[in-house]
């Protein structure tokens, strides 16, 4: 867990992660489905981890043929 990765949180709502310190995150809500939910200080264990914006900017900036895309979630593969 990481800032830039992109978590589920219990009640279903979608967010980034802004900030982590001690294995806890500070994360910002993206879109609706969060009311009632807190912003700070999530421990890892309270989110899933969807994917993270460097591996999806990767896999969208890479050329369209080849290996481009296979290189990219390689390299990322570990950080998700």
């Amino acid at each position: 867990m990481k800032p830039l990765d992109f978590v589920k949180t219990p009640r279903g709502g979608f967010a980034m992660i802004t900030e982590t310190h001690d294995g806890r995150a500070s994360i910002d809500f993206i879109g609706s489905g969060y009311l009632y939910e807190k912003n700070a200080w999530w421990d890892e264990s309270e989110v899933e981890v969807i994917d993270n914006l460097p591996h999806l900017l990767g896999r969208i900036a890479c050329h369209p043929f080849g290996r481009g895309q296979a290189d990219v979630d390689r390299i990322f593969k570990e950080d998700l």
